[in-house]
């Protein structure tokens, strides 16, 4: 087994991902737009990283991910579905042309081959199978690597790198690339999560502290957003930043 792989599974292992992910403001807007889309898609429905399947825990899905421990939680939470334990990089053991719709949330700034990773995922769609991807956005730096630092309250000592792990962040353009160097037809492409932009910096710089970073930057960004949406000047934040601190992509397989 590589560092890569050791160390994506003692993520899934020790990282609280319920309450780290979906406790955050950020991701409940991301949540809610990524089932919009899901409602409307054709089952059974490839979760690619699908961590304890909490996206897709309502649909008859096949869920991906390095974790046993998470996948152990999507099985108990979804009995329809199906959870493989394997590496999107590697072979995926799937059968081709079976999926009319792939999520691939927040997975591929993971990644060390992004772009196999999507050719691995286009041969198992169908012929005009759509696919929805997240992943962080470059608002102005690029980003390679994040410290370990801010996951060492969870016993996590070592990262992929020494003492970073991967975690990218990616242009409109970039991912248009890799989406149509994959065979990919891009349908559309945008940015989400933009009603918290500038409100963010605070809990950015509390990373320094990784204790009180997870103890108050959720509660904190949570009282923000709640805030600007009772008073409604969550619409004026919408038209201050145009661009949001997350990026998505829909694309289809056409060829």
């Amino acid at each position: 087994m590589d560092d890569y792989i050791r160390f994506y599974k003692s993520i899934g292992k020790l990282l609280p991902e319920e309450y780290l992910t979906y406790y955050h403001p950020g991701a409940r807007i991301r949540e809610k737009f990524i089932l919009k889309h899901l409602v409307n898609a054709k089952e059974p429905i490839l979760d690619v990283g699908c961590g304890s399947g909490r996206l897709t825990k309502n649909f008859n899905v096949v869920g991906i991910d390095l974790s046993i421990d998470k996948l152990k939680t999507a099985r108990n939470r979804n009995k329809r579905g199906i959870y493989i334990v394997g590496d999107i990089e590697g072979p995926i053991f799937l059968k081709d042309s079976v999926f009319d719709f792939v999520l691939f949330s927040e997975v591929i700034e993971h990644l060390r081959k992004p772009e196999k990773s999507l050719k691995n995922i286009y041969k198992t769609m169908k012929q005009g199978g759509k696919i929805l991807i997240t992943t962080p956005h470059r608002l102005r730096q690029s980003n390679e690597y994040l410290s370990i630092r801010v996951l060492s309250p969870f016993g996590i000592k070592e990262g992929v790198e020494g003492k970073k792990y991967l975690h990218r962040n990616f242009s409109s353009d970039e991912l248009k690339e890799l989406l149509e160097k994959a065979g990919f037809r891009l349908i559309e492409i945008g940015t989400i999560e933009n009603e918290l932009r500038g409100w963010g910096k605070l809990a950015l710089l509390l990373r320094r502290f990784p204790q009180i970073y997870w103890k108050f930057s959720s509660t904190y960004l949570n009282f923000i957003y709640d805030f600007l949406q009772d008073t409604g000047l969550i619409k004026i934040q919408k038209k201050l930043f145009k661009k949001g601190v997350r990026l998505y992509a829909l694309a289809e397989k056409h060829m």
